[in-house]
């Protein structure tokens, strides 16, 4: 009847406009030939101690930042011993730049954040980075302005959700910035004496413990323990009592097609 296919009519351009929705967080500009780099190099919460931490993904969601990146934001629950609660951290991943592309500045490969958001993907699920599912759905996330968590609705990864990796967590230390820029000046942050310390996901093992390049290479989990080695029990960074800085005036700066396939490290 013409009533069914006006309905089918609406019902298909709303799944497309939802599918379009969803697509300009994966819609992305990238290139066979450019390799996404994993390397293995050494180099407000209860913080954690230094090393490896199994893990599992909470949630994963997309946002834009106040230039217009695009942000993963993954919250990951990681067992502790001694506690019936798991320990909650957050890590974000810048994985496009201000206008949008997941190219490096200098063009050569991809973004810092797209390859971590790929790794992590990968090491999750087995799947790329631009072919996990995504949805809309509702979080409680925190409303900084409210200064309290509030149901959200964002697009998520759904289905790294419960996912297990194993995640390389470093307690760091540091002195805690302000702007000290003039009123209309561009954004200058300097080290205040104050210290900051915290809990920094660094770098992401599969359940198995190996890494992104291990997996891609065919190799046995061996990064893990020259990683513990470097960093395990250590606090990372520096703090400098002596630092000056106060605030200035300007207080801080402010800052569609289905995706193509990509290739999956468990299928090569």
């Amino acid at each position: 009847s013409l009533l069914a296919s006006h309905l089918t009519t609406v019902k298909t351009l709303r799944d497309y406009l939802i599918m379009t929705e969803a697509n300009q967080f994966l819609d992305l500009d990238t290139n066979d030939s450019f390799e996404v780099q994993d390397e293995d190099r050494l180099g407000g919460f209860k913080r954690l101690a230094t090393g490896v931490y199994l893990a599992v993904i909470k949630h994963a969601y997309f946002s834009v930042s106040k230039n217009g990146a695009k942000v993963l934001n993954v919250r990951f629950q990681v067992a502790v011993d001694g506690s019936d609660k798991p320990h909650e951290i957050d890590k974000q991943m810048y994985y496009t730049n201000n206008q949008g592309s997941v190219k490096n500045s200098k063009g050569d490969g991809y973004t810092y954040g797209y390859n971590q958001a790929e790794s992590l993907c990968q090491l999750a699920s087995g799947k790329a980075f631009k072919d996990q599912a995504s949805k809309e759905v509702i979080l409680e996330l925190r409303n900084f302005e409210l200064k309290q968590d509030v149901p959200t609705k964002v697009w998520a990864l759904t289905e790294l959700t419960g996912k297990q990796v194993q995640l390389g967590i470093q307690n760091k230390v540091g002195n805690k910035q302000v702007n000290t820029a003039p009123a209309g000046q561009p954004a200058k942050y300097e080290d205040t004496a104050d210290k900051r310390e915290w809990s920094e996901v660094a770098k992401f093992f599969a359940k198995d413990g190996r890494t992104f390049s291990e997996i891609k290479e065919g190799k046995t989990a061996e990064f893990k323990a020259k990683w513990i080695e470097e960093f395990g029990g250590k606090i990372i960074g520096k703090y400098n009592e002596n630092a000056t800085a106060t605030a200035g005036t300007a207080g801080a700066p402010s800052g569609a097609s289905a995706p193509t396939g990509g290739k999956s490290i468990f299928n090569t």
